[in-house]
């Protein structure tokens, strides 16, 4: 049992840092698991129920995905030597989609061309290449 703790928690502190580097693979491995989990949050905030319960863990749930994706996009945006204002506004966008349901566009193109812009070849300020492979 204390094998499984030590993993959630070193898992938590990778998926929760700032610091590194995230390939292509690993942030659209990540994209895929957060935009699971927020629709899990939205479906639980739609719900057909009156349970204040309920809602609050679907508002729980989207908040941690934001959170999440913030983080992801740090890392993804050091691999190609960019600071953290490509995640501040790519959360702009999402939470400004609440509101603006137009901005979900912009966001889905801001991570698309995340995705698709190559990292740097060697090392940079931000760490080493990150290896080839998925790592969540």
């Amino acid at each position: 049992m204390g094998y499984i703790k030590q993993a959630i928690k070193d898992q938590l502190k990778s998926c929760l840092s700032l610091t590194g580097r995230d390939n292509r693979r690993t942030y659209f491995a990540n994209i895929l698991m957060i935009t699971a989990f927020t629709l899990y949050g939205d479906l639980f905030i739609h719900a057909r129920t009156h349970s204040t319960l309920v809602i609050s863990f679907g508002w729980i749930l989207g908040i941690l995905g934001l959170i999440w994706e913030f983080f992801a996009t740090a890392r993804r945006a050091h691999d190609f030597g960019q600071f953290i204002w490509v995640p501040f506004l790519l959360t702009f966008f999402n939470i400004g989609s609440i509101w603006v349901v137009k901005m979900s566009y912009l966001a889905f193109f801001c991570r698309l061309i995340i995705l698709l812009i190559p990292g740097d070849s060697s090392a940079n300020k931000y760490g080493d290449k990150p290896e080839s492979k998925i790592i969540i």
